[in-house]
């Protein structure tokens, strides 16, 4: 299995919360440091939509001896909008790591980005704006509510800075 597409069967297995962070990263990071992966991209989305469909998901991981419904389980958890398709957004924060660690500082820098109100807390609010349309009125309060679990360290209905960069570490401490 290569390198991405062990990133792409891991990623699953992640908390929301660091996709979510993923996602941030990967949105701001260069053209020119993702080459690899938009061309891994690329040769996944055979049908050139932009997009990457179950079908053609299934066929880049048809030697990897999953199930069926193993592979409908990781491309549900790798696909964070419920479009029923994996963006690039998300496919390049499902496998960032394939590149090594995800370092400290472009966490802080992703957390800061999450922080519209920069308080050094990020509250309900401020992560349902940035869930965007995966944040639906029949969704949005359990959707955070699970976020929110795993990052509020302190149960005040929010997640600061350093509980934020405590919890990723440890989520990338404890897959390793």
């Amino acid at each position: 299995m290569t390198s991405v597409q062990n990133a792409l069967v891991q990623s699953a297995r992640d908390s929301k919360f660091k996709k979510l962070v993923a996602m941030m990263i990967a949105y701001k990071s260069s053209n020119e440091s993702l080459k690899e992966l938009r061309d891994a991209f690329n040769a996944v989305d055979v049908n050139n939509h932009g997009t990457i469909t179950y079908w053609e998901f299934r066929s880049a991981l048809k030697n990897c001896n999953y199930s069926e419904e193993e592979l409908k389980e990781i491309f549900r958890d790798i696909d964070l909008s419920g479009t029923g398709v994996i963006n690039y957004t998300e496919f390049l924060a499902t496998t960032l790591e394939s590149r090594g660690r995800i370092e400290e500082d472009l966490i802080a820098d992703a957390f800061d980005r999450l922080d519209k109100g920069k308080t050094g807390y990020l509250s309900k609010t401020e992560l349902c704006s940035v869930m965007g349309a995966t944040c639906t009125a029949e969704n949005c309060d359990s959707l955070i509510n699970d976020i929110l679990e795993e990052v509020d360290t302190d149960k005040d209905g929010t997640c600061c800075r350093d509980s934020c960069l405590c919890v990723v570490d440890l989520i990338d401490s404890t897959e390793s």
